[in-house]
């Protein structure tokens, strides 16, 4: 979903994912490192 809101152009969407991924799982997760390296790569553009 998060990289949705990044194709779609809905970082605060994304940001807001991202943080509430953190939270649930703060030693890290696949979705949460698959999140963060979509918002990387779309910050790198």
């Amino acid at each position: 979903m998060g990289k949705l809101y990044l194709t779609l152009a809905k970082k605060d969407a994304a940001v807001n994912l991202l943080e509430r991924l953190k939270n649930i799982c703060p030693s890290g997760c696949d979705e949460l490192i698959a999140l963060q390296k979509s918002f990387n790569e779309s910050l790198a553009e």
